[in-house]
Protein backbone atom coordinates (compact mmCIF):
# COMPACT_ATOMS: atom_id res chain seq x y z
CA UNK A 1 0.00 0.00 0.00
CA UNK A 2 2.84 2.37 0.81
CA UNK A 3 4.42 1.71 -2.58
CA UNK A 4 1.17 2.45 -4.36
CA UNK A 5 0.85 5.78 -2.60
CA UNK A 6 4.37 6.78 -3.60
CA UNK A 7 3.65 6.02 -7.25
CA UNK A 8 0.49 8.10 -7.10
CA UNK A 9 2.35 10.98 -5.60
CA UNK A 10 5.01 10.79 -8.33
CA UNK A 11 2.38 10.85 -11.04
CA UNK A 12 0.93 14.00 -9.56
CA UNK A 13 4.21 15.99 -10.04
CA UNK A 14 3.70 18.96 -12.36
CA UNK A 15 6.52 18.56 -14.92
CA UNK A 16 5.55 21.68 -16.84
CA UNK A 17 5.80 23.70 -13.67
CA UNK A 18 9.34 22.40 -13.09
CA UNK A 19 10.36 23.29 -16.65
CA UNK A 20 8.86 26.77 -16.31
CA UNK A 21 10.67 27.30 -13.04
CA UNK A 22 14.14 25.96 -14.01
CA UNK A 23 14.18 26.08 -17.83
CA UNK A 24 15.87 29.46 -18.20
CA UNK A 25 18.90 28.60 -15.99
CA UNK A 26 19.25 25.26 -17.80
CA UNK A 27 19.18 27.00 -21.16
CA UNK A 28 21.80 29.50 -20.04
CA UNK A 29 24.04 26.68 -18.79
CA UNK A 30 23.65 24.82 -22.12
CA UNK A 31 24.54 27.94 -24.13
CA UNK A 32 27.60 28.63 -21.97
CA UNK A 33 28.81 25.03 -22.30
CA UNK A 34 28.33 25.16 -26.08
CA UNK A 35 30.32 28.41 -26.37
CA UNK A 36 33.12 27.04 -24.19
CA UNK A 37 33.33 23.84 -26.26
CA UNK A 38 33.39 25.87 -29.49
CA UNK A 39 36.14 28.13 -28.19
CA UNK A 40 38.21 25.15 -27.10
CA UNK A 41 37.77 23.42 -30.48
CA UNK A 42 38.76 26.62 -32.34
CA UNK A 43 41.86 27.06 -30.20
CA UNK A 44 42.83 23.43 -30.80
CA UNK A 45 42.47 23.73 -34.55
CA UNK A 46 44.38 27.02 -34.76
CA UNK A 47 47.09 26.61 -32.18
CA UNK A 48 47.32 23.08 -30.80
CA UNK A 49 46.85 20.94 -33.92
CA UNK A 50 50.15 20.39 -35.81
CA UNK A 51 50.29 22.47 -39.02
CA UNK A 52 52.73 21.98 -41.91
CA UNK A 53 53.30 24.95 -44.15
CA UNK A 54 54.54 24.31 -47.70
CA UNK A 55 55.95 26.75 -50.25
CA UNK A 56 55.98 25.85 -53.95
CA UNK A 57 58.03 27.32 -56.80
CA UNK A 58 57.42 26.04 -60.33
CA UNK A 59 60.25 26.09 -62.87
CA UNK A 60 60.89 24.72 -66.36
CA UNK A 61 64.42 23.88 -67.55
CA UNK A 62 64.98 24.92 -71.16
CA UNK A 63 68.31 23.27 -71.94
CA UNK A 64 68.54 20.74 -74.75
CA UNK A 65 68.03 17.16 -73.59
CA UNK A 66 65.88 17.74 -70.52
CA UNK A 67 63.08 15.61 -71.98
CA UNK A 68 65.56 12.73 -72.38
CA UNK A 69 66.95 13.17 -68.87
CA UNK A 70 70.31 14.51 -70.07
CA UNK A 71 72.32 17.68 -69.81
CA UNK A 72 73.66 19.14 -73.06
CA UNK A 73 77.08 17.57 -72.41
CA UNK A 74 75.54 14.09 -72.08
CA UNK A 75 75.61 13.77 -68.29
CA UNK A 76 72.40 12.34 -66.78
CA UNK A 77 69.94 14.86 -65.39
CA UNK A 78 67.63 14.09 -62.45
CA UNK A 79 65.22 16.42 -60.59
CA UNK A 80 67.08 15.60 -57.38
CA UNK A 81 70.08 17.55 -58.73
CA UNK A 82 68.19 20.78 -58.04
CA UNK A 83 67.85 20.09 -54.31
CA UNK A 84 71.13 18.22 -53.84
CA UNK A 85 72.94 18.60 -50.53
CA UNK A 86 75.84 20.74 -51.89
CA UNK A 87 73.36 23.21 -53.41
CA UNK A 88 71.29 23.45 -50.23
CA UNK A 89 74.41 23.92 -48.12
CA UNK A 90 75.43 26.96 -50.20
CA UNK A 91 71.93 28.43 -49.89
CA UNK A 92 71.91 27.71 -46.14
CA UNK A 93 75.16 29.63 -45.63
CA UNK A 94 74.28 32.49 -47.99
CA UNK A 95 70.98 33.23 -46.22
CA UNK A 96 72.22 32.63 -42.65
CA UNK A 97 69.47 30.11 -42.05
CA UNK A 98 71.43 28.88 -39.03
CA UNK A 99 69.70 31.62 -37.03
CA UNK A 100 66.39 29.74 -37.39
CA UNK A 101 67.11 26.00 -37.73
CA UNK A 102 69.83 23.42 -38.25
CA UNK A 103 71.39 22.47 -41.56
CA UNK A 104 69.93 18.95 -41.48
CA UNK A 105 66.40 20.21 -40.81
CA UNK A 106 66.71 22.73 -43.63
CA UNK A 107 67.82 20.03 -46.06
CA UNK A 108 64.97 17.73 -45.08
CA UNK A 109 62.32 20.25 -46.04
CA UNK A 110 63.14 20.32 -49.78
CA UNK A 111 62.07 18.00 -52.56
CA UNK A 112 61.41 18.31 -56.31
CA UNK A 113 58.53 16.77 -58.26
CA UNK A 114 57.73 16.75 -61.96
CA UNK A 115 54.39 18.48 -61.95
CA UNK A 116 52.68 21.64 -63.18
CA UNK A 117 49.27 23.27 -63.08
CA UNK A 118 48.70 22.31 -66.71
CA UNK A 119 49.40 18.63 -66.05
CA UNK A 120 47.22 18.70 -62.91
CA UNK A 121 44.28 20.14 -64.86
CA UNK A 122 44.82 17.61 -67.65
CA UNK A 123 44.93 14.71 -65.18
CA UNK A 124 41.74 15.87 -63.46
CA UNK A 125 39.92 16.29 -66.78
CA UNK A 126 40.72 12.83 -68.10
CA UNK A 127 40.18 11.11 -64.75
CA UNK A 128 36.66 12.49 -64.84
CA UNK A 129 36.12 11.29 -68.38
CA UNK A 130 37.48 7.82 -67.66
CA UNK A 131 35.28 7.51 -64.56
CA UNK A 132 32.19 7.39 -66.77
CA UNK A 133 30.80 3.83 -66.27
CA UNK A 134 29.07 3.68 -69.65
CA UNK A 135 32.30 3.86 -71.66
CA UNK A 136 33.07 0.91 -73.88
CA UNK A 137 36.56 -0.59 -74.00
CA UNK A 138 37.23 1.01 -77.40
CA UNK A 139 36.15 4.43 -76.18
CA UNK A 140 38.26 4.04 -73.05
CA UNK A 141 41.35 3.15 -75.11
CA UNK A 142 40.72 6.14 -77.37
CA UNK A 143 40.50 8.51 -74.41
CA UNK A 144 43.67 7.06 -72.89
CA UNK A 145 45.55 7.47 -76.17
CA UNK A 146 44.32 11.07 -76.44
CA UNK A 147 45.44 11.75 -72.86
CA UNK A 148 48.92 10.26 -73.44
CA UNK A 149 49.37 12.36 -76.59
CA UNK A 150 48.41 15.58 -74.82
CA UNK A 151 50.52 14.67 -71.78
CA UNK A 152 53.57 14.10 -73.97
CA UNK A 153 53.03 17.45 -75.72
CA UNK A 154 53.21 19.38 -72.45
CA UNK A 155 56.58 20.98 -71.66
CA UNK A 156 58.63 19.29 -68.95
CA UNK A 157 57.99 21.30 -65.80
CA UNK A 158 58.96 20.79 -62.17
CA UNK A 159 58.01 22.12 -58.75
CA UNK A 160 60.46 22.92 -55.99
CA UNK A 161 58.64 22.30 -52.71
CA UNK A 162 59.75 23.34 -49.23
CA UNK A 163 57.71 21.83 -46.39
CA UNK A 164 58.80 23.84 -43.37
CA UNK A 165 60.01 21.39 -40.70
CA UNK A 166 59.01 21.92 -37.10
CA UNK A 167 62.55 22.99 -36.05
CA UNK A 168 62.36 25.71 -38.74
CA UNK A 169 59.01 27.08 -37.59
CA UNK A 170 60.58 30.44 -36.67
CA UNK A 171 61.96 30.93 -40.17
CA UNK A 172 60.29 34.00 -41.77
CA UNK A 173 58.42 33.56 -45.01
CA UNK A 174 60.57 36.17 -46.75
CA UNK A 175 63.65 34.07 -45.98
CA UNK A 176 61.90 30.96 -47.29
CA UNK A 177 60.99 32.69 -50.55
CA UNK A 178 64.52 34.00 -51.10
CA UNK A 179 66.05 30.63 -50.23
CA UNK A 180 63.88 28.82 -52.77
CA UNK A 181 64.86 31.28 -55.50
CA UNK A 182 68.51 30.91 -54.54
CA UNK A 183 68.24 27.13 -54.81
CA UNK A 184 67.41 27.39 -58.53
CA UNK A 185 70.08 30.00 -59.31
CA UNK A 186 72.73 28.13 -57.31
CA UNK A 187 71.92 24.83 -59.01
CA UNK A 188 72.17 26.46 -62.45
CA UNK A 189 75.43 28.24 -61.61
CA UNK A 190 77.10 25.22 -59.99
CA UNK A 191 76.04 22.90 -62.83
CA UNK A 192 77.47 25.21 -65.47
CA UNK A 193 80.71 26.28 -63.81
CA UNK A 194 81.76 23.13 -61.92
CA UNK A 195 80.15 20.31 -63.89
CA UNK A 196 80.25 21.97 -67.30
CA UNK A 197 76.81 20.68 -68.25
CA UNK A 198 76.48 23.26 -71.04
CA UNK A 199 79.77 22.28 -72.69
CA UNK A 200 78.61 20.25 -75.66
CA UNK A 201 80.78 17.19 -76.23
CA UNK A 202 81.03 17.12 -80.02
CA UNK A 203 84.25 15.81 -81.51
CA UNK A 204 85.37 17.78 -84.55
CA UNK A 205 87.46 15.95 -87.13
CA UNK A 206 90.75 17.40 -88.36
CA UNK A 207 92.07 17.41 -91.95
CA UNK A 208 94.11 14.32 -91.01
CA UNK A 209 90.96 12.27 -91.59
CA UNK A 210 91.67 12.56 -95.32
CA UNK A 211 95.21 11.08 -95.08
CA UNK A 212 93.98 7.83 -96.58
CA UNK A 213 94.25 6.43 -100.07
CA UNK A 214 96.85 9.03 -101.09
CA UNK A 215 100.06 7.03 -100.58
CA UNK A 216 99.69 5.12 -103.84
CA UNK A 217 99.84 1.77 -102.03
CA UNK A 218 97.22 -0.84 -102.74
CA UNK A 219 94.77 -1.09 -105.59
CA UNK A 220 92.79 1.78 -107.01
CA UNK A 221 89.61 0.18 -105.67
CA UNK A 222 90.95 0.13 -102.10
CA UNK A 223 92.18 3.74 -102.23
CA UNK A 224 88.87 5.00 -103.64
CA UNK A 225 86.90 3.17 -100.97
CA UNK A 226 89.10 4.58 -98.17
CA UNK A 227 88.57 8.12 -99.43
CA UNK A 228 84.81 7.54 -99.74
CA UNK A 229 84.63 6.19 -96.17
CA UNK A 230 86.58 9.20 -94.85
CA UNK A 231 84.24 11.63 -96.61
CA UNK A 232 81.17 9.91 -95.13
CA UNK A 233 82.78 10.38 -91.70
CA UNK A 234 83.11 14.07 -92.49
CA UNK A 235 79.42 14.22 -93.44
CA UNK A 236 78.35 12.61 -90.15
CA UNK A 237 80.61 14.96 -88.20
CA UNK A 238 79.14 18.01 -89.93
CA UNK A 239 75.64 16.74 -89.04
CA UNK A 240 76.59 16.49 -85.35
CA UNK A 241 78.10 19.98 -85.34
CA UNK A 242 74.99 21.31 -87.05
CA UNK A 243 72.84 20.01 -84.15
CA UNK A 244 74.56 22.36 -81.69
CA UNK A 245 72.20 25.21 -80.68
CA UNK A 246 73.06 28.28 -82.72
CA UNK A 247 75.03 26.37 -85.36
CA UNK A 248 72.54 27.41 -88.05
CA UNK A 249 73.68 31.03 -87.59
CA UNK A 250 77.37 30.29 -88.17
CA UNK A 251 78.92 31.48 -91.46
CA UNK A 252 82.37 30.39 -92.63
CA UNK A 253 84.82 32.30 -94.79
CA UNK A 254 84.28 35.20 -97.10
CA UNK A 255 81.47 33.36 -98.90
CA UNK A 256 79.50 32.99 -95.63
CA UNK A 257 79.14 29.25 -96.13
CA UNK A 258 76.81 27.41 -93.76
CA UNK A 259 77.22 23.92 -92.32
CA UNK A 260 74.29 22.72 -94.43
CA UNK A 261 76.03 23.87 -97.61
CA UNK A 262 79.26 22.12 -96.64
CA UNK A 263 77.38 18.89 -95.96
CA UNK A 264 75.56 19.06 -99.30
CA UNK A 265 78.81 19.66 -101.22
CA UNK A 266 80.54 16.68 -99.63
CA UNK A 267 77.54 14.41 -100.23
CA UNK A 268 77.39 15.46 -103.89
CA UNK A 269 81.13 14.79 -104.24
CA UNK A 270 80.83 11.28 -102.85
CA UNK A 271 77.79 10.31 -104.85
CA UNK A 272 78.74 11.86 -108.17
CA UNK A 273 82.51 11.19 -108.24
CA UNK A 274 83.71 8.61 -105.74
CA UNK A 275 80.93 6.02 -105.85
CA UNK A 276 81.07 5.74 -109.70
CA UNK A 277 84.86 5.50 -109.36
CA UNK A 278 84.54 2.62 -106.90
CA UNK A 279 82.10 0.82 -109.21
CA UNK A 280 84.33 1.19 -112.28
CA UNK A 281 87.39 0.16 -110.34
CA UNK A 282 85.62 -2.94 -109.09
CA UNK A 283 84.53 -3.89 -112.59
CA UNK A 284 88.10 -3.58 -113.90
CA UNK A 285 89.73 -5.46 -111.02
CA UNK A 286 87.88 -8.75 -111.52
CA UNK A 287 88.87 -11.34 -108.92
CA UNK A 288 90.53 -8.77 -106.66
CA UNK A 289 87.24 -6.92 -106.32
CA UNK A 290 85.56 -10.13 -105.18
CA UNK A 291 88.21 -10.62 -102.50
CA UNK A 292 87.83 -6.98 -101.43
CA UNK A 293 84.05 -7.33 -101.13
CA UNK A 294 84.40 -10.51 -99.09
CA UNK A 295 86.88 -8.87 -96.72
CA UNK A 296 84.65 -5.79 -96.40
CA UNK A 297 81.63 -7.89 -95.50
CA UNK A 298 83.67 -9.89 -92.97
CA UNK A 299 84.97 -6.68 -91.39
CA UNK A 300 81.44 -5.28 -91.10
CA UNK A 301 80.26 -8.50 -89.45
CA UNK A 302 83.12 -8.32 -86.93
CA UNK A 303 82.19 -4.72 -86.08
CA UNK A 304 78.54 -5.68 -85.67
CA UNK A 305 79.41 -8.60 -83.37
CA UNK A 306 81.66 -6.36 -81.28
CA UNK A 307 78.92 -3.74 -80.98
CA UNK A 308 76.39 -6.41 -79.98
CA UNK A 309 78.79 -7.69 -77.35
CA UNK A 310 79.19 -4.21 -75.87
CA UNK A 311 75.41 -3.78 -75.83
CA UNK A 312 74.92 -7.12 -74.07
CA UNK A 313 77.57 -6.24 -71.50
CA UNK A 314 75.91 -2.90 -70.86
CA UNK A 315 72.52 -4.53 -70.35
Amino acid sequence: MNDMRSDDSFSNIDILKLVRGHGRPALIVAVVVTVLVGMWATAYLLFLQPVRRASVLEFRPTFDGVARGQYPNGLPFAPTDVAAAPVLDLVFDANTVSEYCSREAFRGGFFVEQRSDQSAFLDAEYLGRLAEPRLSSIERQSIQAEYEAKRAALPVQFRLVFVKPRPCAAMPQVVVTKAMTDVLTTWASESETKRGVLNLQVEVLTPAVMDVGLSGEGSRLLRADLIRTALWRVVRNVEKVGEIPGAALVRLGSNKTTFAEIEDKVVDLVRSRLEPLVVSAGQSMGRESTIWITETVASAEREQNAAQGRADAFL
